[in-house]
């Protein structure tokens, strides 16, 4: 039997008589990028008092660089916070949910950039950077490695926290050990009855597995004729990087708790920050430097966590190529020339700037001290001496470093 139906004008079936398209109209469009690509961005794990601004920024990264929010979820990955049971505080410390305060200009001279500005040849006056204040002994510099993970201002910090000009806010570096606190009457840091505001966010987990199933069966929805027409350059393809993004933040989302604020260490910085106005209250711990033997890591406690970072990275970067190199085999299919470069280009875009844009993030972290701080002093007197492409770096650097200050993404 024979049945005569209206289509709209455009409509086709490649060929194939048990399929129908007809021709997309601007809902059509809506729903697709909504579904499979925006809604992806919305699964990412939030960093412990993570503002609005700050997710609402890294929800628009991910959008159009869903590498980004892959690497975001790398730490998350590596920390097993989730698995430390019984010990709040040291959990709370995998998941950077433990800050301190760090006089800026004693950690940056851990940094690696004060090591380069010495084989550059910077000249430093009597007055520069380095001859500071030195009633407080230099207990970070002696105490750890590197310059540690910069907690913006932006975030949501438990109890009071009022900082003065010239220090920060930086991540308790796991490993690190801790005591009571100085208004504590208490001689030991009872660890298992210390209770710190922590969820594990079942919803997002929830929504995140939703959408890693759309997100495959796009892909699988994408075999067939689509395939034999565009090849590798098929837009179905292209879901692969936010359907693996969905993956990845799900099973960080299981295995990392959420916190809604950061918790404050005391050090002996935040002693000197009251001195010079800083307010402070809320505390839950204090560093306990005796205790340190030898110099912590302030990033990876290990090396082998840090090659462990490195191999995840390069997984996760490389993991949307494989997945579209397996359902196409890089076939071409009936392509053009110009739909190939596009697809390339935008898989290659991804791999690259997804690393690019995580390090602009910590970049700042490591020298931010030396540059706005009291290291002006250092680069004015070298510039004295400087050819004029050294004052054109010095000034883009600048501007970067007034970028990073004043934006919420760190």
């Amino acid at each position: 039997m024979n049945i005569t139906i209206t289509v709209p004008k455009g409509t086709v079936n490649h060929g194939d008589p048990h399929l129908l398209c007809t021709p997309p109209i601007w809902s059509d469009f809506v729903i697709f990028f909504a579904t499979n690509y925006f809604v992806h961005a919305l699964t990412l794990p939030s960093r412990p008092g993570e503002s609005v601004l700050e997710t609402c920024f890294a929800v628009i990264t991910a959008l159009f660089l869903p590498s980004t929010g892959s690497l975001r979820a790398a730490r998350w990955l590596l920390s097993h916070a989730g698995t430390v049971r019984r010990d709040e505080l040291s959990r709370a410390t995998r998941a950077g949910a433990l800050c301190m305060v760090v006089d800026e200009t004693e950690r940056s001279k851990v940094s690696w950039i004060e090591t380069s500005l010495r084989r550059m040849r910077f000249q430093r006056a009597s007055r520069s950077w380095y001859d500071v204040d030195t009633s407080t002994p230099p207990w970070y510099r002696s105490h750890f490695r590197g310059a540690g993970r910069w907690v913006h201002s932006s975030r949501t910090i438990h109890g009071t926290c009022v900082l003065p000009k010239g220090f920060i806010l930086v991540e308790v570096p796991v490993g690190t050990p801790l005591k009571p606190p100085p208004d504590s009457v208490a001689k030991h840091l009872d660890r298992s009855n210390i209770q710190l505001g922590s969820t594990y966010n079942i919803p997002k987990a929830l929504f995140a597995l939703g959408q890693a199933v759309w997100g495959i069966t796009t892909l699988y929805r994408t075999k067939g004729d689509q395939l034999e027409r565009y090849g590798y350059a098929a837009f179905g393809v292209t879901v692969a990087p936010y359907a693996f993004m969905s993956l990845v933040n799900l099973v960080a989302l299981l295995l990392t708790p959420e916190y809604n604020c950061i918790y404050l260490v005391h050090t002996p910085d935040l002693d000197k920050a009251r001195r010079q106005g800083g307010r402070f209250s809320g505390l839950v711990a204090s560093v306990d430097l005796d205790a340190i033997k030898e110099p912590l890591r302030t990033f990876w406690p290990s090396q082998g966590a840090h090659a462990s970072y490195f191999a995840v990275t390069t997984v996760l970067l490389l993991a949307p190529a494989v997945i579209v190199a397996a359902l196409t085999g890089f076939n071409p299919g009936h392509s053009t020339i110009i739909q190939r470069i596009w697809i390339l280009c935008w898989l290659g875009f991804g791999i690259v700037m997804g690393p690019v844009i995580r390090l602009c993030t910590i970049f700042p972290s490591e020298i931010h001290g030396v540059y706005k701080i009291r290291a002006n002093d250092a680069i004015a007197y070298a510039l004295d001496n400087a050819s004029f492409l050294q004052r054109v770096i010095d000034w883009l650097v600048a501007k970067y470093f007034w970028v990073i200050e004043t934006s919420f993404y760190a």
